[in-house]
């Protein structure tokens, strides 16, 4: 059945970008640690192309499609204490290759704890590492990940979307949608500089264990 806008469907259900995030997991990392939060979709999102070559005869002109190159773009924003720049500073630096899940939360299905999304995996690479430390705003970046061979977005019959589960990535992850940037605090909570100068360290999310690096929460919506 034809799909898109003038299809003969009931309903219109569109497709949120800020619903789409990132997780990653460095090649460095033990089996036992699980992906984390990167980033959201960054504002170029991400390109599948194949250079097209042309042949040019005396009548017409003959063109073919070349070999598939993919990249994905993620906005990364860097907090105190996240270590997101040093982890992705330490893979550019050693060539190290970033296992990359694109997780689509507009397909969230099922309830807690065993809810699941489509989710897309790739093995990247990261030539160029940008930041953004512009006077009086967020220091982030657009970073681009060069995907080795192509992407997977689906299981063994190559038909049926490929779903991750909650169990998948560290805790919380599933709840990072539903958020804010922070918890709820009674009065006697906060003070002192507590939100200006002493961010809670990030480096182990809660349920992630490893003994190297740092990463960013899972809590703080990125």
């Amino acid at each position: 059945m034809p799909s898109g806008i003038g299809a003969p469907t009931e309903v219109i259900s569109p497709k949120f970008a800020d619903k789409i995030i990132y997780f990653y997991k460095r090649d460095s990392w033990p089996k036992s640690r699980k992906p984390e939060v990167l980033g959201l979709q960054g504002a170029s999102s991400g390109t599948n192309t194949r250079t097209a070559t042309n042949v040019q005869t005396k009548t017409v002109t003959l063109k073919a499609v070349g070999a598939k190159t993919q990249q994905r773009v993620v906005n990364l924003v860097y907090t105190q204490n996240d270590g997101l720049y040093h982890e992705l500073n330490d893979a550019w630096s050693k060539g190290e290759v970033i296992h990359l899940w694109k997780v689509d939360f507009n397909t969230l299905q099922g309830t807690t704890p065993n809810r699941t999304a489509e989710a897309e995996y790739s093995q990247c690479l990261v030539p160029q590492l940008p930041i953004t430390e512009g006077v009086g705003a967020i220091t982030q970046s657009n970073t681009t990940f060069e995907v080795q061979g192509e992407a997977v977005d689906t299981e063994g019959d190559n038909s049926t979307p490929a779903r991750i589960k909650e169990s998948d990535l560290a805790d919380g992850s599933f709840d990072v949608m539903s958020q804010a940037l922070y918890a709820f605090s009674h009065g006697q909570d906060v003070g002192d500089n507590s939100a200006t100068t002493q961010l809670p360290d990030e480096s182990q999310p809660a349920g992630n264990t490893s003994s190297t690096g740092s990463t960013s929460s899972t809590t703080t919506g990125k």
